[in-house]
């Protein structure tokens, strides 16, 4: 293994860590996090990440919200539950502004259905 692969899974075993990995897989910056969690500027995202604070609840809550995940996930590192992985299937699907795009969802989750 790479030392370049043992550091990021280091850094995503911390809640730090997690949040960067989260912010980054959809494709914000920190300045766009602080944005959305209403903060002065990116430094208090980047002290999060690098485990130097640690965010509100409120704040954990938000980003959990954000980044589609759990903040059981973001805390503990631990894989969301089944409810949670269905309201972020939901999430996504109410963001599909094309009629088309829903269907062509809907025609998925239905063939992934029969193979259950």
């Amino acid at each position: 293994m790479r030392n370049g692969s043992r550091d990021e899974q280091q850094r995503s075993a911390t809640i730090g860590g997690r949040i960067r990995e989260l912010r980054k897989s959809v494709g914000m910056t920190q300045e766009q996090l602080a944005d959305r969690l209403q903060l002065e500027n990116k430094s208090s995202v980047s002290k999060y990440e690098l485990d130097k604070t640690t965010p509100t609840p409120e704040q954990f809550v938000c980003m959990a919200k954000i980044f589609g995940t759990s903040t059981d996930y973001i805390l503990s590192g631990q894989i969301p539950e089944r409810g949670t992985k269905l309201l972020q299937a939901e999430k996504i699907l109410q963001s599909m502004t094309l009629d088309k795009t829903l269907d062509a969802a809907i025609t998925i989750l239905l063939a992934l259905q029969t193979l259950e």
